[in-house]
């Protein structure tokens, strides 16, 4: 008989999300060009201006720069209207060590053994998961000793970055 590994417990809730195979960063910019920038200038100079100046002569500073952001606002979104822009997120792993390829095979591993739990399939599941345990353990460790090295190099060097404090 097998003994229970303490295997978390996941729920999974169909989305829109998480029924994509690739997730898409949209990202909405204008397109800036000389036809554009021409096209801004040609409404700028046909726009009616009164009711800013009206508003202006009556004494309402705040009033007035607001209709004038108003109107200006308009004709800028007319000459140089918004793109979305579609930008593939790519998922990227912050640990060096974690590749999708590592990734794939612990989690094909672990389902192979939570859908038919057995003494092979524990235990490739259980020496993969060590396997990669150990290497990040490894790689944190090497890590922290190089940002040690590092710190130790700036102490050394003083805060000029010269060896002249020695």
């Amino acid at each position: 008989m097998l003994t229970p590994l303490h295997l978390p417990i996941v729920a999974l809730f169909a989305s829109e999300k998480n029924c994509k195979r690739a997730c898409y960063n949209t990202t909405p910019s204008r397109k800036i060009n000389e036809e554009n920038v021409a096209k801004f200038d040609a409404l700028l100079a046909y726009i009616n201006w009164d009711p800013v100046k009206k508003i202006s002569a009556d004494g309402d500073a705040n009033l007035a720069y607001d209709k004038f952001m108003e109107i200006y606002k308009t004709a800028y979104d007319k000459a140089f209207p918004c793109i979305a822009s579609y930008q593939l997120q790519k998922s990227t792993f912050k640990q060096p060590w974690m590749t999708p390829k590592s990734c794939k095979k612990k989690n094909l591993l672990y389902l192979k053994f939570i859908r038919s739990p057995s003494v092979a399939n524990k235990e490739r599941f259980i020496n993969n998961r060590n396997k990669l345990k150990s290497i990040r353990l490894r790689v944190e460790k090497t890590s922290m000793k190089l940002n040690f090295q590092k710190l130790d190099l700036m102490v050394t060097l003083g805060s000029h970055g010269n060896l002249s404090a020695l």
